[in-house]
């Protein structure tokens, strides 16, 4: 390296070979040091910016194709999350991938969403949470748990059978249906089963229910409501016919779980409770009653309905008597917000369904230990005042008249003389009673909430006074009143 006028260059010299011994001959290169490196530090100054744009491009690219490879998956993960826990969102239509792969993703997922969505129809909601959250398998289990059954059919339904057409006869049993079912699950309830044109509900599983009873008299209060007032009331009078329910409930602990085979079960609830119900839903034809429930469901109501004391009565099939109640309607002087608990107050672990349910972790029907309970979002008195609100301005309210309570009260205190073998009080009382109460009471009218017709149930109970005060009461007599048929 040489110095020269302030510019550095690069000498190199070697020597050239000949034959002459007298002079030698040299070559000498000489470059300028910024010819050699100024050119090495551009080339490196270029290939870092161009590997740098490389690198950025090559980043910006890989996160577009990531996102446009990995929306549909993050699309059908959130959609099964959402079916996992059976929450109903919008299901709009899948946008399908580029990718043959994960374009029979998307059609696995429909497929299978479809599936449990269908499924949901057939089994109660509740079961195939419960299903899905544990992840086991169905299998032939039966778990004892307390629970209120609800029985209701539809009033001369072989004779409206043989008048309609089957297409006009299937659109009235739907929408009767629709109604009903949506009355039981709002109010807590399962749908176990429709039988031809009966429903059944439970209330207590697969989860347990916070005042179970008073929500499944409720239910039933307001489905017989519902049969005599618009849509459905106009719906069947269209069609020539009158559309009246009955309805049983009963209290009590039954055997809860899957029964069947093992290629084919399903989920429902046997036991003593479920056919009390059953009878007592029958029992309102001998008695043209409407809702009739056992004393085991009056026990848990706190007073809040109006109780019409029927008598002990032995069912068909049973020989144990149980007191039998009809339900007139709500209590009108009933402070309602005493019936609250922690039940239906504390707060949950999960999210809620289309119907302002949750589930939170207490009991499980497929193991013994309780793992999940079922609660509203609307607590019991929430329920009773919503009932009360949207049927006060109505034709039918749901809330009893002075007069009802008044009746309620005199005719149970007859059916008590009666118990005691004082059968000319009871027949005092009685006649008093039909002297004394107005008409749209004693016959029924829909402005008082209810079309059963007490008439037949006191003469019932007359008829049997007036044989025991003529041929002398029975020895072995325990006021038991056995019904005639099923």
């Amino acid at each position: 390296v040489v110095d020269a006028g302030g510019e550095r260059y690069f000498v190199a010299s070697t020597a050239v070979p000949n034959s002459y011994r007298f002079w030698g001959v040299n070559v000498i290169l000489c470059m300028p040091e910024s010819d050699v490196i100024g050119n090495i530090v551009t080339g490196r100054n270029i290939a870092i910016g161009v590997t740098i744009a490389a690198i950025v491009l090559a980043a910006v690219l890989s996160f577009v194709i990531i996102h446009v490879l990995l929306q549909p998956l993050a699309d059908i993960s959130g959609r099964m999350l959402d079916t996992a826990k059976l929450h109903d969102r919008d299901q709009q239509d899948i946008h399908e991938s580029a990718l043959a792969e994960i374009q029979d993703l998307q059609r696995a997922y429909a497929q299978m969403n479809t599936a449990i969505r269908s499924f949901t129809r057939y089994v109660p909601r509740d079961v195939v949470k419960d299903l899905l959250a544990t992840g086991q398998l169905c299998s032939i289990t039966m778990t004892p748990l307390p629970c209120t059954i609800l029985f209701t059919d539809i009033q001369g339904f072989t004779s409206v059978c043989e008048r309609l057409s089957p297409m006009t006869l299937s659109s009235l049993v739907s929408a009767y249906f629709e109604r009903a079912s949506r009355i039981i699950l709002s109010h807590d309830g399962q749908v176990d089963k429709f039988i031809g044109d009966c429903v059944m509900a439970v209330w207590g599983a697969p989860f347990a229910v916070a005042h179970a009873e008073v929500k499944a008299v409720l239910a039933g209060k307001l489905l017989d409501r519902d049969t005599v007032v618009a849509p459905l009331a106009n719906m069947w009078q269209n069609a020539g016919e009158e559309l009246r329910v009955r309805v049983g409930i009963s209290t009590g602990e039954v055997l809860a779980g899957n029964m069947g085979c093992a290629e084919r079960m399903n989920y429902t609830v046997i036991g003593d409770s479920v056919n009390t119900a059953s009878r007592l839903e029958s029992l309102n034809k001998q008695f043209d009653t409407r809702v009739l429930i056992s004393e085991s469901t009056a026990e848990a109501l706190h007073d809040l309905f109006v109780l019409r004391l029927l008598m002990p009565i032995a069912v068909v099939g049973k020989d144990r008597p149980v007191k039998v109640y009809e339900v007139l309607g709500l209590h009108p002087n009933k402070q309602r917000t005493a019936v609250l608990d922690d039940g239906d107050t504390r707060p949950t672990l999960s999210d809620h369904d289309e119907l302002g349910t949750s589930f939170v972790m207490s009991r499980s029907f497929n193991d013994s230990a309780p793992k999940y309970f079922r609660r509203s979002t609307r607590n019991v008195s929430r329920m009773l005042a919503d009932a009360i609100q949207d049927t006060a301005g109505s034709d039918v309210p749901l809330e009893c008249a002075n007069d009802q309570v008044l009746f309620s009260e005199r005719h149970s205190e007859a059916v008590n003389a009666y118990l005691y073998r004082n059968f000319p009080g009871c027949l005092a009382m009685l006649d008093a009673l039909v002297e004394q109460t107005p008409a749209a009471v004693l016959h029924g009218a829909l402005h008082m909430g209810t079309s059963s017709s007490a008439v037949r149930s006191v003469q019932i109970i007359r008829d049997l006074c007036v044989k025991y005060i003529s041929e002398g009461c029975p020895e072995n007599f325990d006021g038991v009143y056995h019904a005639l048929t099923k």
